[in-house]
């Protein structure tokens, strides 16, 4: 499982309300942009297209998440909710301010608060990913780490409930859904899940997940396992290094598909790649990056955060418009064309933000 292990829910502190401040207006120029964030064109595209996410949504599916600065001032508050003890928007859920736990019932999505000391990765892993989609750099963190710094993002921990999960996340309006795990051994049932996330498609929202980290572990063509071997509805990310070189541990297609429901036989995934080794980790206590972190846990949000970009240029896309584009503008990093390695090549946020664009509007 990519995703850190979730603790068994006890008698931890009650709702707590992340602190929730008004970032200035993004400065693209204040400071220096995360490696990852270059290479992937983002930065660019603030630069000269001036879109930065603004108006995008992004729910992050994960284990825990730890409130920092990166983050805090981009964290969604649900309008018709307060925090209060009641369900005041009549959804079933006390206290879904800014994200929820259906696991264990509460809206307080810190599972494993920081520890004292140098923390273990799987602690910060929901803070990564909501990092790379959008954190921000401050005067106490000198860098940009987010290719969307002006999207908004909340938060979802859903153990068995990725129905209640998806279903919220609908509600909310969201653009997209991160999810980084994987599911082995559903059987029959991948099916139900297949049906979910076209259901959230079709209702707008654009799944991403990492293609996995199995490539040394499990025979093809069970290395990309659910939600990520879905077709069309789930945009499959695997991982490149920085040079460009093919990550080793990085699961590859193709998937097969013959269940009761769907049998679509061999399916070629992923759809593309991004970067998931020796990613800077972000330090929630301030601070440049002093260590890494590897996984396609990591590569799936840089796929997340290009798709905020581009909805934030056109809020009309539809998800299979989206996947088109990104498809249709990656840059080729391995075999020519198409390869069950790489995929359609390396997310370019450049070249699909320019395409997403409406007619009429000016681009390079």
């Amino acid at each position: 499982r990519e995703s850190p292990p979730h603790p068994s829910p006890g008698s931890g502190p009650g709702v707590r309300r992340t602190p929730v401040t008004t970032p200035p207006a993004f400065d693209p120029g204040q400071y220096p942009p995360l490696w990852y964030v270059e290479k992937l064109g983002a930065s660019k595209v603030w630069k000269e297209l001036g879109i930065t996410g603004k108006g995008s949504l992004n729910i992050i599916h994960d284990g825990n998440f730890i409130p920092s600065p990166w983050i805090n001032a981009s964290l969604h508050h649900n309008p018709a909710e307060k925090l209060n003890g009641q369900d005041d928007d009549g959804n079933g859920l006390v206290d879904d301010l800014h994200g929820y736990d259906f696991s264990r019932g509460t809206g307080d999505l810190i599972r494993r608060p920081l520890p004292p000391g140098r923390p273990h990765p799987s602690i910060l892993h929901g803070h990564q990913c909501v990092s790379i989609i959008c954190g921000r750099g401050s005067e106490e963190h000198p860098v940009q780490p987010g290719l969307a710094p002006e999207a908004r993002w909340a938060g979802v921990i859903a153990i068995s409930h990725i129905e209640d999960a998806v279903q919220w996340a609908i509600e909310q309006g969201a653009d997209t859904y991160s999810m980084s795990f994987s599911r082995p051994r559903l059987g029959h049932y991948r099916s139900h899940w297949r049906k979910l996330m076209e259901h959230g498609a079709f209702c707008g929202v654009h799944f991403i997940s990492g293609a996995g980290n199995y490539a040394k572990e499990q025979p093809i063509p069970i290395q990309m396992r659910v939600p990520e071997d879905i077709p069309h509805a789930v945009f499959a990310v695997a991982g490149v290094q920085r040079d460009l070189g093919r990550t080793p541990f990085s699961s590859q297609g193709p998937v097969g598909w013959n269940t009761s429901h769907y049998r679509d036989g061999r399916v070629e995934k992923p759809e593309a790649c991004a970067f998931n080794h020796l990613v800077p980790l972000l330090p929630p206590g301030g601070g440049r990056p002093t260590t890494t972190c590897s996984g396609n846990s990591f590569a799936g949000p840089m796929a997340c955060g290009t798709i905020a970009l581009m909805l934030s240029a056109n809020p009309e896309l539809k998800p299979w418009e989206t996947r088109a584009i990104i498809i249709r503008t990656a840059t080729d990093v391995a075999e020519e064309g198409f390869d069950f390695q790489t995929g359609h090549g390396l997310i370019n946020a450049f070249k699909a933000v320019s395409a997403a664009l409406p007619r009429g509007v000016s681009r390079d």
